[in-house]
């Protein structure tokens, strides 16, 4: 993906909470996921269309990590989240 994509959530996707945790099923599949803490968090940040680098941006600056890390655990993570047809890209 290039530098430019934008992530958005696909709006089929059913959300709910539990904790720190979000549960979340595709409306169309009826395939069911679970996100940590702060997969969560990746989640919320993309409350609207967003690129890795403003989502890698956002956790940088709150949690203790690593910004070479971040980025380079992000790439597979949203590939991961477009080829479930969880996120869509822009």
């Amino acid at each position: 993906m290039t530098d430019d994509v934008r992530y958005a959530r696909n709006t089929e996707i059913l959300t709910g909470q539990s904790g720190t945790e979000t549960f979340m099923m595709h409306a169309e599949t009826g395939v069911y996921f679970a996100l940590n803490e702060t997969a969560t968090r990746v989640w919320q940040i993309l409350d609207e269309p967003r690129t890795q680098a403003d989502i890698v941006s956002a956790l940088v600056a709150e949690y203790r990590v690593d910004a070479v890390r971040c980025q380079a655990e992000m790439g597979p993570f949203l590939a991961d989240l477009v080829a479930r047809d969880v996120l869509r890209t822009t």
